[in-house]
């Protein structure tokens, strides 16, 4: 049969799978435009398109020639990052070959056989929890199969793929961060062969590239892990029905050596964050320039684009004109530097352009306050002003133009207080007797505090718990924890059984549900209204699979390209992260569910995770790893958040009332549930221990339950507490009315019968 008849055949079947893989989740769902709806696939395989980037281009890119496809991962992609934030069951997985095949392109057949058969004979391996596999062997291809496939084009694609995941960092060794030798071996013997040679870095955060300087190659296109439409994606890219409009949210360093977090990566229990608030390309900018690959911000595109800029007091207004022959998106970057010790450049505001056709134009505005200038005066203890400062636009950091120098007055932009534990305030909130149900709250018929104050010591201390264990039968099958309604009695005051699933890349739990593309992929995207939308399907999901809290989006900040969760993060950067977070939790409210962003704060290595020290300056703290989660909050308002493994300069991050009752609630004003990561540490302070001492702190549910991680599952620890008079009553019922404002929403009238 001729190659192009087959190749017809091999493609419409593909097709015809993925529309009835897709059409078998429609009906699950029940219809309707959540994941797995004709809308849901096309909206997924755009977003894995839009935070692809192009690093090199020849203008092989995109392909319209036959070319050969080399690289085990063609077959074998990794679609998400592994553990609790990437193990989502999604109904179907395109790989890169399949897209490929049904979209038509142009394949080397006999390379094409080569691999199909090698997967089917060797399947990729996983590995365990906590062992996850980082990459797959990837075979030799035999010189007949290169021979043949010279002959018959100039061009081959090269497909490189990385993993990592919850409780796995990469590690700097062969096949993990660096190249293996098979990746190697197959680079050499393809370049020997093909005038033009592609490579597609199919990845969670960043690997070593360091090996671009050992091969020529005519494009590099970073796919990033695109979920469960990745296939389609790589398609449209290298095919140009998309026009790549990604952007680095990591700056690209020569080499590992070269970041400034390298040598301070930490010893198993104490982490010192030395480069202070120079992480990233604040670091590269100000004192290393000649040490970047790519640059943060960069990314190449099949057009081109003028930028024009100009600053007006409070606004930089724009101008993205298309000067190339090809319609796409521009992302407009503005940076500042600031006076005295503080970075070179630091992104203030961003945004991305909509199509722009050839010879069209975008013009618009952003407008830029105050406090985007301001820096942390530790001595102070408050975000002030003064000095002179250069205003920079463009579409990436290094290539940012000077639209502005301009002084300001000394001037304290926001006094705050030393991040030290406040004053125990006074509480008040004495018992009545009564038997309202949550629904009439809800209903206005009586006050959240009145309510709480109806409720006994029993009902008090159990919605300071999570129900028990993962996977709980008061909720959808494989949730990660249920909380509120957790014992008969709550439920029959119409306290619900909330359901809490992971994650940041779709829901998971024990029914199909739409994998989406990894946060590295959608924070490269630069675009809040994509990752609004992303997130509302998400959420409609989660209504019809019985999810109420997604626990996503993830926050924190990827410190060094070695944590094992980047995929699950967004960027280096805090204003890109919180941007894109509060996008993200806007589109899950949307649907009616809540977001859980985490892990606050300074989770940034999955190594020795609940017991490692995270040591940093204030500045540091405020500017970095605390700016983004103030964004998220002031932006977005979520109802849930999660707190860390770690220790924050000595202390467990869900005993620190200093973050919680004083940063988080106190100075941004958050009214929510504050829940912990699964589990916790022992921890003392004074006369209070263990779960007394987290409720003083603020966190104000253990999840998924029980006592502390190793120690089984059980209530307990808050009456005893009570009894000795370390914990007051008022507290309890504060922290019942801080966990009851949050799942009010859920009360529908239908939990007043007990279960």
């Amino acid at each position: 049969m001729p190659r192009t008849v087959r190749q017809r055949i091999v493609g419409a079947l593909a097709k015809m799978y993925f529309k009835v893989a897709g059409r078998r989740l429609r009906q699950e769902l029940g219809g309707g435009d959540a994941g797995g709806s004709p809308q849901g696939e096309a909206l997924l395989r755009r977003a894995a398109a839009e935070g692809a980037v192009l690093l090199e281009n020849d203008k092989t890119l995109p392909l319209t020639r036959k070319f050969a496809l080399f690289g085990r991962t063609q077959k074998d992609t990794f679609y998400s990052g592994y553990g609790s934030g990437g193990d989502v069951l999604s109904p179907y997985h395109v790989c890169i070959l399949d897209g490929l095949i049904a979209a038509n392109a142009p394949l080397s057949e006999c390379v094409r056989a080569f691999y199909e058969d090698f997967s089917a004979r060797e399947p990729a391996r996983k590995g365990g929890w906590g062992d996850w596999d980082f990459s797959n062997p990837e075979p030799a291809v035999p010189e007949e199969i290169l021979n043949r496939a010279a002959e018959e084009t100039d061009t081959a694609v090269v497909v490189i793929g990385r993993a990592s995941g919850e409780d796995r960092d990469l590690e700097l060794e062969e096949g993990s961060y660096f190249l293996s030798r098979g990746e190697r071996a197959l680079l050499c013997a393809v370049e020997k062969k093909f005038q033009r040679v592609v490579l597609l870095l199919n990845i969670g955060g960043l690997i070593d590239l360091s090996f671009l300087d050992e091969f020529h190659f005519s494009a590099v296109l970073v796919l990033w892990q695109g979920g469960m439409e990745a296939g389609g994606a790589a398609a449209d890219l290298l095919l140009g029905k998309v026009c790549p409009s990604g952007k680095l949210a990591d700056a690209v360093p020569m080499s590992y050596s070269d970041l400034p977090t390298a040598a301070y990566y930490g010893s198993p229990a104490r982490v010192e964050y030395k480069e202070d608030i120079y992480l990233g390309y604040r670091h590269f900018e100000t004192f290393a320039q000649d040490r970047v690959r790519y640059p943060f911000g960069f990314g190449l595109s099949y057009t081109a684009f003028l930028v024009t800029a100009r600053y007006l007091g409070g606004a930089v207004e724009y101008c993205v004109r298309n000067v190339g022959t090809t319609s796409g998106r521009e992302v407009v970057q503005v940076y500042v530097q600031k006076p005295g010790d503080s970075p070179a450049r630091e992104l203030i505001a961003f945004h991305k352009t909509a199509p722009i056709p050839p010879g069209g134009e975008e013009r618009g505005r952003i407008p830029l306050e105050k406090r985007l200038f301001a820096s942390y005066d530790a001595a102070l203890h408050a975000f002030a002003v003064g000095g002179d400062y250069a205003l920079y636009v463009g579409t990436d950091v290094r290539s940012a133009d000077m639209v502005s120098t301009f002084s300001l007055k000394r001037e304290i932009v926001e006094q705050l207080s030393p991040i030290a534990p406040p004053p125990l305030e006074e509480i008040s909130i004495p018992a009545r007797t009564g038997s309202h149900t949550l629904s009439d709250v809800k209903r206005g018929e009586i006050g959240l505090e009145e309510f709480c104050a109806e409720l006994g010591l029993d009902d008090l201390e159990a919605l300071a718990y999570g129900a028990l264990k993962m996977d709980s039968p008061l909720g959808a099958p494989g949730n990660a924890g249920v909380m509120g309604g957790v014992t008969p009695s709550l439920r029959a005051r119409g306290v619900p059984a909330v359901t809490m699933t992971d994650g940041p890349s779709g829901i998971r739990m024990r029914a199909p549900c739409s994998l989406i593309p990894s946060a590295t992929l959608l924070a490269c995207s630069f675009d809040e209204e994509l990752l609004t939308s992303v997130y509302a399907l998400v959420g409609r999901e989660m209504a019809k699979r019985g999810s109420h809290v997604l626990l996503a989006p993830g926050m924190n900040l990827h410190r060094t390209p070695l944590c094992g969760r980047n995929f699950e993060y967004f960027s280096e950067d805090p204003l890109l992260t919180g941007k894109l977070a509060a996008a993200a939790v806007r589109g899950i409210h949307s649907s009616g569910a809540a977001a859980c962003p985490k892990h606050f704060c300074c989770n940034n290595r999955e190594f020795n995770r609940s017991r490692s020290d995270s040591v940093l300056s204030e500045r540091a703290l405020r500017e970095l790893y605390l700016a983004g989660f103030e964004i998220c909050v002031k932006e977005s308002r979520p109802r849930f958040l999660m707190t860390s493994y770690n220790k924050i300069n000595g202390v467990y991050a869900h005993y620190h009332e200093a973050l919680v009752r004083g940063v988080l609630r106190r100075e941004w004003g958050f009214e929510g549930c504050v829940v912990t990561d699964w589990w916790m540490r022992r921890g003392k302070r004074g006369g209070l221990k263990n779960n007394a001492y987290r409720v003083r702190a603020g966190v104000n549910v253990l999840m998924p339950g029980g006592t502390y991680i190793g120690k089984g599952y059980q209530y307990g620890g808050l009456k005893g507490a009570l009894r000795r008079g370390r914990l007051t009553q008022d507290e309890l019922r504060k922290n019942a009315c801080e966990v009851l404002r949050a799942i009010l929403p859920f009360v529908t009238g239908e939990e007043d019968v007990v279960r």
